[in-house]
């Protein structure tokens, strides 16, 4: 892929058409945007849900809970997606930036609850119970005990939904309507509609490129917690 990005007069004359293509740039931006999006909301919604599962739901019912949250995402992705433009199109909600991020997040919220699950079940109740003992509030230990225990899950979950979701070409194209063309879209029509292979790996490597930043940037974050 590489190498075909260079296959020019000019080594990198697709990466300069690329970046000083205002419409690219907005199609990238737009991307990151949606990923940003679908990474914080699936984060609100699955640290409370991974909270009650480690430390309030008897043990007996835990596991028969977490099936229930991952059994329907053993069926294939893209079944689980027209099932879903189905319930969207009876409501009302298709083909637009709500229906896109509706199917982000269902899509891709699971990832998010499992990592922060395993970070949140590691923590000991003993340390709990000795912040308890010594009069810390249920703030306090939370904001002091919890939260900083649980931030490794929250950096992977955070690293594997971000990532994922700026790529993603599926769900823009099924439920986002024009509203859903992304940078995966637009790789796929400059690859398979426009037959561009050059301009379309200048482009993957772009986006490799700012996926590996992230992934640098949520290492050293993950470092600095870890110290």
């Amino acid at each position: 892929m590489f190498i075909y990005s260079l296959k020019s007069e000019n080594p990198i004359e697709n990466y300069v058409s690329i970046l000083k293509n205002p419409l690219y740039i907005r199609i990238i931006g737009y991307s990151l945007l949606i990923s940003f999006l679908t990474t914080i909301i699936s984060l609100i919604i699955s640290y409370p849900v991974a909270y009650y599962l480690a430390f309030i739901i008897n043990e007996k019912f835990k596991s028969i809970i977490l099936i229930a949250f991952i059994a329907p995402f053993w069926v294939n992705f893209l079944l689980r997606t027209y099932a879903l433009y189905n319930v969207l199109y009876m409501i009302g909600i298709i083909n637009n930036f709500i229906a896109l991020l509706i199917g982000m997040i269902y899509d891709y919220y699971p990832y998010m609850l499992l990592s922060i699950y395993a970070a949140l079940s590691k923590i000991s109740k003993s340390i709990l119970d000795a912040s308890y003992l010594f009069g810390a509030t249920p703030f306090q230990r939370f904001t002091k005990i919890i939260l900083p225990l649980s931030m490794p899950g929250i950096i992977a979950g955070s690293i594997f939904v971000s990532l994922t979701t700026m790529t993603e070409f599926v769900v823009p194209s099924m439920l986002g309507g024009v509203e859903g063309y992304t940078v995966g879209y637009l790789i796929w029509d400059l690859f398979l509609k426009y037959r561009n292979w050059f301009k379309g790996s200048a482009l993957s490597i772009i986006i490799i490129s700012i996926a590996l930043i992230i992934s640098l940037f949520y290492s050293r974050k993950a470092k600095v917690i870890l110290i």
